[in-house]
């Protein structure tokens, strides 16, 4: 297990003859995105018994079959059918005992990000193998797992369906050894049959049921049906044609009108713009701004009516998932990213503040260095979310300083005197 995670969890189960894995309490070990509609990232997995080496099942997983569990506080994953077939066959040999290694990966250059988390991991309720699935699916194509493993996963299943193969063998060749038989009475039938019709279609022809003078009757009415069925179309095509001139017409000023309000709503998106790019105010400028004055109250009411909705990135009622998918949609700045998880924290919202600092702590240095003084028992910096832990501390500030940031082994250094 890893030094600075506590005992990591995980659960194998099928739900509509469908096989999930499920990793419990992972929340804050992976990047935001995954399992809430982004595809930047994503897992591979290896399965294998527990305090062992032989690898059951190895799998890279599409970032649309992982959803965000929130009873479990953590990821219920998609798993392939041969993946859950070869864990399923392998439950009472293991005792029913495996772990899981889990790997993020950026799904555009196939990079590992962070470190392998192993899973304790049990098979939950119903396992039995999945026989009638309509898949299968290929691997996930851009990932770094190679194909080389589905070869072993194939022969274990052929080793379970072996018997079923030669019951199969067996019905086949007694139908090759009657089929001779078959043959040999069906051949006289149809033999009979054909010579039957050629009798009944002589009879048909002596009696005059078909004759010339007939078929040539009979196919001239059907020409000129044609001829004045095409005849009177030709008056209804021109009024078609004053019609769609007119639509024509209709359009070009219904476009004329498109462009002006594009234009209109292209300058009306310019101003928020510009108000994000401008630079942060000194403290000093913003307690300045903070205070009072005669004309300031009417401003925020017009402002307040006119942006109709709060920022996607503030502090609401929301679910954790909503405020996080809303929030990274707008690719915010780190700066944003830090006050909404600063305020999630003063406000016990405990796992949404966790949650963004943990994920990126991981690849910023001012979010770790923030993550990493809550928990430091020397820094003032306190929150009823997160307890004093001299090791977490340590490790986020090696993080911060991995990154780049000097302060951090100044922390260091006090820690560890």
């Amino acid at each position: 297990m890893s030094e600075f995670t506590e005992k990591l969890i995980a659960s194998i189960v099928k739900e509509n003859n469908q096989g999930y894995l499920i990793l419990k309490n992972s929340w804050s070990l992976f990047d935001s995105n995954i399992g809430v509609g982004g595809n930047t990232h994503s897992f591979n997995i290896t399965i294998r018994p527990e305090n062992g080496q032989d690898i059951i099942a190895e799998e890279s997983i599409k970032p649309e079959d992982i959803s965000f569990s929130s009873p479990d506080k953590g990821y219920k994953i998609r798993l392939s059918t041969q993946s859950f077939n070869s864990v399923s066959s392998q439950v009472n040999r293991y005792s029913g005992k495996f772990e899981t290694l889990v790997k993020e990966y950026t799904t555009a250059d196939n990079k590992v990000v962070g470190p392998t988390h192993e899973f304790f991991t049990l098979p939950e309720g119903d396992i039995s193998l999945i026989l009638d699935s309509q898949e299968p699916q290929d691997q996930y194509v851009d990932s770094p797992v190679q194909s080389s493993l589905n070869s072993t996963a194939s022969a274990s299943t052929e080793n379970l369906f072996s018997g079923i193969n030669k019951d199969t063998n067996v019905q086949q060749n007694a139908q090759v050894s009657s089929s001779p038989k078959k043959k040999a009475f069906l051949i006289p039938l149809i033999a009979a049959i054909a010579a039957l019709l050629i009798l009944l279609a002589a009879f048909l022809v002596w009696k005059g049921f078909f004759s010339g003078d007939d078929a040539v009757a009979t196919q001239n009415p059907a020409v000129t049906e044609a001829q004045s069925s095409e005849e009177p179309k030709n008056e209804p095509a021109l009024e078609d044609e004053s019609k769609k001139a007119d639509d024509e017409n209709k359009k070009a000023a219904d476009d004329g009108k498109s462009l002006e309000s594009a234009n209109t709503d292209e300058n009306n998106q310019n101003a928020p713009a510009e108000a994000v790019n401008q630079e942060p105010q000194s403290p000093a400028e913003n307690q300045a701004a903070a205070q009072p004055s005669a004309e300031t109250p009417a401003v925020s009411a017009n402002s307040t009516a006119s942006s109709g909705s709060p920022s996607a990135c503030t502090l609401s009622s929301e679910k954790d998932e909503v405020i996080i998918s809303s929030c990274l949609s707008t690719n915010p700045k780190i700066e944003v990213i830090s006050t909404l998880s600063e305020q999630s924290l003063n406000n016990d919202r405990c796992d949404l503040g966790k949650r963004l600092l943990s994920s990126y702590g991981r690849k910023d240095s001012s979010a770790a260095y923030m993550f990493a003084k809550y928990f430091d028992p020397n820094s003032t910096a306190q929150s009823k979310c997160i307890k004093k832990d001299k090791t977490q501390a340590l490790y986020w500030y090696q993080k911060a300083s991995d990154l780049g940031m000097n302060e951090a082994n100044e922390a260091i250094g006090k820690l560890k005197e």
